[in-house]
């Protein structure tokens, strides 16, 4: 009896559980006036329900309903068996199922833990009479493969073909209206094949299809391969067989309705990852397509597409947290774009693809004035293709796609995780000097000594922030305009060398600027025959900036030149133990001429051999080819590109790194959001930084400093201290922990719960909200850290 109730008395004990709470510093706006704006209710609501936020997963009960008993896709046996489905030992495993139609490389994949099926030919053709378009468009999206071609000697953006399989076999489907029973039942014989045949092998516990596209005298290899549920199909390069003639192939895509929707009949979402990414909920028509290339814009091409993809995925979610897919790029994201398309009045479907180029059209330049005309080259790229599939069901939101990515990464040794410290990090850059013209030369501008930053790191010191990480920029004697500057210190050596000490001492780390992709002209370190890069037009990479002190022109680097150059500089970096920020390398990447045409994986190579140099390293916006040499992020966007069919801003890469590496805000110092900036750090988790300098900013009015407006450190010393703080105070609980669940409470109130059990509740609203027990102020937040009595059970 006596040792039951010891046992009763332990168990109530160990499931109490107390709440530690903390919130950050409450801060109250008025009117100026002192009046109440009696539509700002409305105004507010109208605001944290915009693309700016992340919204709420209420889904109609009808529309669920409905999406359940109709829009599901339960291919049977018959239906597999009259469409020739086949399915192949080497592509099932205790997760899913894969049936395989060899002709137009047609697959259905089904789920088995979510017991939910996925097909790459469009489901539910002719739905409610709502028929796919005339025969070459059924032709087309009824094809796993799309071949894009132009004419050899006519080549054009205007001229560009892109076709499927059956486009290119000329099918014909048996007559009468399409209907989800027969959608692209054929006439027999119609599937001509010495226009395009593909042919499957199986080698070695996988299955190689042989697609040979006779009309354009273009064969290549897929391998496709199955593991541990998750699905790769690769292209290699040495498969390819090619004989250029009338038509010249451009690029290949891949399964491009693989996992689509049909209008918005499902609960249903499409992630892509522009800036720090993006949704478009599939609840009304929209009329815009999403084009971007992954790794940012090549500026070696004329073809623009104004958005920052920095990782290689997407993702399409049918039901949130029951299923859906998403694919990720692991060999050739260099060379490939992400398409997306949503439904509108003519067309049916939501879908997202990549298209990988294996050669893109340029001018070709044939006077000084600019003539010419288009052309593609004969040579293809030097890239492999390979691109897998994951299937989701509990984790089939964006929360889980980033955390499978992240863990993906982490298993291949693609990143590596930074020891986390007890608090945050601030990160600091100093503006030390700048020159300006004058009349016989230049004279500097001196706005930071290394004495006085030592002073600034020491006094933030005694004000609580211990971690700090810090930045030189304009530490030479060629000060900050040039970029690109022969390495050494203005000023005393011994002031230089102290300060690095006492930071070392502290387990902190000083990195030098230096810029060795795009430097100002006005670098000595450059020239132009040598250094500079060539366009594919063969035209110098180049262009007029305007600065505060009038125009510069700025230069792309050859690759291999930015390499040999911070090559040259690592002795010095290594004779003070600094580190090294590069303002372009990580987010810059461009396809050059130099004898030829050397694409973008030329430059990325290059690139990574650089970030190889110094163990520690710092890139701004870095694509996440480099996420595996870098100590931290540097300037993360909290926001995408903001088309007008956003839905959602989304914190997925973010969530990728939490955990991996500290990522830092844009400078603080340029804040236009205020609190609101500052609540979406917490609820990103992203440290903060500054630009500072010793001396008032206006002293740099006339040099190329003088974008960088606002940086006088006296002016900003308290607002330092109390965003850290206010940053610190919540982000500190979650040092080296990963954020497993995200969820908007309400419009406004974001819940983020991370791995070591900590919660995180952001309220982005100016009401006081109550969740649960809590009470949450208004624009500010509360963590809620969970402990466990322990106690020692009786033997």
């Amino acid at each position: 009896m006596r040792k039951g109730l010891i046992y009763f008395l332990v168990l109530i004990l160990i499931s109490s559980l107390t709440f530690i709470i903390a919130r950050g510093i409450t801060i109250t706006k008025n009117n100026e006036y002192g009046e109440v704006i009696e539509n700002f209710g409305y105004i507010e609501t109208k605001l944290l329900e915009s693309s700016r936020y992340t919204q709420t997963e209420a889904v109609d009960p009808a529309k669920l309903a409905f999406y359940h008993a109709n829009m599901k896709f339960v291919p049977d046996n018959e239906y597999l068996t009259k469409y020739n489905f086949v399915s192949y030992p080497e592509l099932e495993d205790d997760k899913i199922k894969v049936y395989l139609e060899k002709d137009s490389f047609s697959i259905i994949v089904y789920d088995k833990v979510s017991n939910h099926y996925y097909s790459s030919r469009p489901t539910h053709q002719g739905f409610n009479g709502k028929l796919e378009g005339n025969l070459a468009n059924r032709q087309r999206i009824n094809s796993g493969i799309w071949i894009d071609y132009v004419l050899t000697n006519n080549p054009k953006q205007s001229n560009i073909f892109s076709d499927g399989l059956y486009n290119f076999a000329d099918v014909r489907f048996a007559p009468g209206i399409q209907s989800p029973e027969a959608p692209f039942e054929l006439v027999a014989g119609s599937y001509k094949k010495n226009n395009v045949e593909v042919k499957i092998n199986k080698i070695n516990g996988m299955l190689l299809a042989e697609v040979n596209i006779k009309k354009l005298k273009f064969k290549f290899n897929v391998e496709i391969k199955l593991t541990n549920g998750e699905l790769t199909f690769e292209i290699p390069q040495a498969s390819i067989e090619e004989e250029i003639g009338e038509y010249t192939v451009t690029a290949v895509t891949l399964f491009p309705y693989l996992g689509s929707t049909r209008e918005n009949y499902f609960p249903a979402y499409t992630l892509i990852p522009d800036g720090v990414g993006a949704l478009v909920r599939h609840d009304e028509p929209r009329t815009q397509v999403f084009n971007g290339r992954f790794y940012g814009d090549d500026a070696g091409y004329t073809m623009t597409f104004y958005n920052n993809l920095s990782v290689p995925l997407f993702g399409i979610i049918h039901e949130v947290n029951k299923s859906g897919l998403y694919a990720h790029i692991t060999k050739g994201a260099q060379q490939s774009i992400l398409t997306a398309d949503f439904y509108t009045d003519n067309l049916n479907y939501n879908r997202a693809s990549t298209k990988f180029y294996f050669r893109e059209l340029h001018r070709r330049i044939i006077d000084r004035a600019g003539a010419g005309s288009d052309y593609i080259d004969p040579a293809r790229t030097g890239s492999d293709y390979a691109i897998n599939y994951k299937f989701l069901h509990n984790n089939a939101n964006y929360v889980g796609i980033a955390n499978d990515y992240r863990k993906y990464l982490l298993d291949h040794d693609l990143v590596e995780k930074v020891t986390p410290k007890d608090d945050i990090t601030l990160h600091i850059t100093y503006l030390m000097s700048d020159l300006e013209p004058s009349l016989f030369s230049k004279r500097r501008v001196t706005m930071t000594t290394a004495l006085e930053v030592s002073q600034i790191y020491e006094e933030l010191k005694e004000k609580g922030i211990h971690n700090q990480q810090t930045t030189l920029l304009g530490y030479s004697k060629e000060g900050v305009s040039s970029g690109l500057v022969n390495m050494n210190f203005f000023g005393n050596y011994g002031d230089y060398k102290q300060f690095f000490e006492e930071v070392h001492k502290d387990g902190n780390q000083v990195y030098l600027s230096q810029n060795y992709v795009d430097p100002s002209g006005k670098s000595k370190r450059i020239n132009e025959i040598r250094d500079v890069a060539k366009n594919v037009s063969k035209l110098l990479m180049k262009k007029e900036i305007n600065t505060g002190s009038g125009t510069r022109i700025d230069y792309n680097l050859k690759p291999y030149q930015s390499f040999l150059k911070a090559r040259n500089d690592q002795k010095f970096l290594d004779k003070y133990n600094l580190g090294l920020q590069s303002e372009s390398m990580g987010s810059k990447l461009f396809s050059i001429y130099d004898k030829q045409i050397l694409d973008r994986t030329e430059s990325m190579n290059h690139y990574v051999e650089l970030a190889k140099l110094n163990d520690n390293l710092l890139l701004s916006r870095p694509n996440s080819y480099l996420w595996g040499h870098v100590d931290a992020y540097l300037n993360m966007p909290i926001a995408n590109s903001q088309y007008q069919y956003y839905t959602d801003l989304v914190p997925l890469v973010p969530i990728i790194l939490q955990g991996i590496m500290p990522k830092y805000t844009p400078y603080l110092n340029f804040n236009a959001m205020g609190r609101e900036r500052l609540l979406q750090m917490v609820d990103f988790n992203i440290y903060p930084s500054y630009i500072l300098t010793c001396e008032p900013t206006f002293k740099m009015r006339n040099t190329d400093s003088a974008k960088y407006y606002s940086t006088y450190y006296n002016d900003y010393k308290d607002e330092i201290i109390n965003n850290y703080n206010f940053i610190n105070n919540a982000l500190k609980h979650t040092m080296g922990a990963s954020i497993i669940s995200r969820e908007v409470l309400e419009i406004g109130v974001v819940k983020n719960t991370y791995s070591n059990g900590v919660i995180i509740i952001v309220n982005y609203t100016t009401k006081a909200k109550t969740i649960g027990t809590h009470n949450v102020l208004p624009h500010n937040y509360e963590v809620i850290l969970w402990e466990m009595i322990k106690l020692k059970l009786p033997q």
